[in-house]
């Protein structure tokens, strides 16, 4: 069994989204009073990885990194949409087409996930899908600059510059085209 160190931070993060934390033998849980959402985080093979389980369903990869830190900032975005509708804040949208992919940054797709290459080319984290792109825009913020940004009004001082409310479309320098679609939004 690999014991994960948990956070105190995190877990009041958590229960500010209405999640409650439960520790095991070889993992972090985080669900909702009743259980229907658990994030789930466990070491494997040395890398720490992050899983969902919906209604207690199978758990579906969501996120694996070296660093335990980029699994903690995952999990401050997950939950900041909740705290934020909470606090009758707006919602924030958040970059997923590979061309809104943070300047510098790279994506490997040669695997089945979506493998984040930071701007020196090394292995950041890998993903199941494209919250590659949007956590390109994360990667380097310090957790109190995430979390300050998910309580900010404007989502000051983060999301000003990388996700938008609804009033925009897209990270900056993004222009609306036929083509184009609305950015995904962020948490569940």
């Amino acid at each position: 069994m690999n014991y994960v160190p948990y956070s105190d931070t995190l877990v009041a993060w958590a229960a500010m989204a209405h999640r409650e934390f439960r520790r095991t033998a070889d993992a972090w849980v985080f669900s909702d009073g009743g259980s229907e959402l658990r994030d789930i985080l466990r070491v494997r093979g040395g890398v720490y990885e992050l899983t969902f389980s919906s209604r207690m369903g199978r758990e579906v990869f969501v996120m694996s990194a070296p660093r335990l830190e980029d699994i903690e900032r995952r999990l401050t975005y997950t939950f900041g949409p909740s705290i934020r509708a909470e606090r009758g804040l707006p919602f924030l949208y958040g970059a997923r087409k590979l061309t809104d992919l943070k300047p510098g940054w790279a994506i490997d797709r040669t695997s089945s996930k979506w493998v984040l290459l930071s701007p020196n080319g090394s292995r950041r984290a890998s993903f199941h899908d494209d919250e590659a792109v949007m956590f390109s825009w994360v990667a380097d913020a310090s957790l109190a600059e995430l979390r300050a940004s998910y309580l900010s009004g404007d989502g000051f001082p983060l999301f000003s510059r990388c996700w938008m409310g609804p009033e925009t479309s897209g990270p900056p320098g993004w222009e609306p085209d036929a083509q184009s679609e609305r950015p995904s939004t962020t948490g569940e």
